[in-house]
């Protein structure tokens, strides 16, 4: 498994052009990224973006003890983020990098354009290799595969009240995340 993780992410680093340590092997950050609204959030409904899904904070603690670099990317604009932060800090969150849209978003094309540019900057800036990705929208999924997420890494929420996962490029449609920890607990570490 640590070899298929080194892999994905020599993959990755020559997809972006990214550079790599002096002896050849490219150096990079094993990371994941969250969407918050419908993923961490029991769906996108105004009531819903109170309710943190079971568990939540529980997934991304898993990964960030595993030595993962976890963000959140949102298209929640900047002016919400107060209460974002402390929304997550109430409900057990890590504290981790979230990042937010500059705009209010609500055209899809500019909500996948969004993430995905701030997916390939911290790609090139940072050095991230984004090795899973959780989302609950078609536009999560779409930014998550043209950043190079492989698909069996890429899990969608089911929102509360829908009969299924959006569209999208993903394997895995969860329902929550409390079945779902062991599957992270069982990824390899990268400390």
């Amino acid at each position: 498994m640590i070899r298929r993780i080194r892999f994905l992410c020599c993959i990755t680093f020559m997809i972006c052009g990214c550079g790599g340590s002096e002896g050849g092997t490219p150096e990079y950050v094993p990371s994941v990224v969250f969407d918050i609204d419908g993923t961490l959030t029991v769906g996108t409904g105004f009531i819903d973006f109170f309710i943190a899904r079971p568990d939540a904070a529980r997934a991304l603690q898993i990964y960030v003890d595993k030595g993962y670099g976890v963000i959140t990317l949102t298209a929640r604009p900047e002016l919400v983020r107060r209460v974002t932060e402390d929304w997550l800090r109430m409900n057990g969150f890590p504290e981790v990098p979230l990042y937010m849209s500059e705009p209010f978003l609500t055209d899809d094309d500019k909500t996948e354009e969004y993430k995905l540019t701030t997916l390939r900057q911290l790609m090139e800036q940072e050095q991230r290799a984004f090795l899973y990705g959780y989302g609950d929208s078609t536009t999560d999924f779409n930014a998550y595969h043209r950043a190079s997420i492989p698909v069996d890494h890429t899990f969608a929420l089911l929102r509360r009240g829908d009969p299924t996962c959006q569209e999208g490029q993903y394997e895995n449609c969860l329902s929550d995340y409390t079945e779902h920890l062991t599957y992270i607990e069982e990824q390899p570490d990268v400390k």
